[in-house]
């Protein structure tokens, strides 16, 4: 049996099972602003999503100088008529390099599997109102893709 798999610039037919671990980044073309990153991933046996993010959260506490978490809120992403993706707005900084960066990262579990869909915005500063407001306005235009 073959999946269709689909990307931006066309399809693949691939023999199942395939695990999607793809990483979208979609950065203004002037270098200016925010950057999106999207990935993918999944829960271990037994995980839930709040386990999932504090695993994650030590991870990079481990490997990543100056590492702060302020926190995570609740919040749900309506992705069709009919299906609201939960999940987190995790707001995080760090430094790379010796360079402060910020990012925010909204960390979402798909409908009925233990697959998770996190969407990441980084900046060189603290997001402005303007930049916040740019930010949601990408998350709540998702929508699945039809037949997804």
């Amino acid at each position: 049996m073959f999946m269709k798999y689909h990307i931006q610039e066309g399809t693949l037919d691939l023999p199942k099972p395939h695990i999607d671990r793809t990483t979208n980044v979609l950065m203004p073309e002037d270098g200016v602003g925010i950057s999106i990153v999207v990935t993918r991933d999944v829960l271990e046996a037994g995980e839930s999503l709040e386990q999932f993010i504090e695993r994650q959260l030590k991870k990079m506490k481990s490997y990543l100088s100056g590492f702060k978490s302020n926190g995570q809120v609740p919040m749900a992403v309506q992705a069709s008529s009919t299906k609201k993706l939960q999940g987190y707005l995790l707001k995080l900084q760090f430094k790379q390099n010796g360079v402060a960066t910020f990012q925010q990262q909204v960390v979402m579990q798909l409908p009925a599997s233990d697959d998770l869909l996190i969407f990441t915005a980084s900046t060189g500063g603290t997001m402005s109102a303007a930049d916040e407001e740019y930010w949601q306005k990408i998350l709540q235009s998702f929508r699945f893709r039809e037949g997804a």
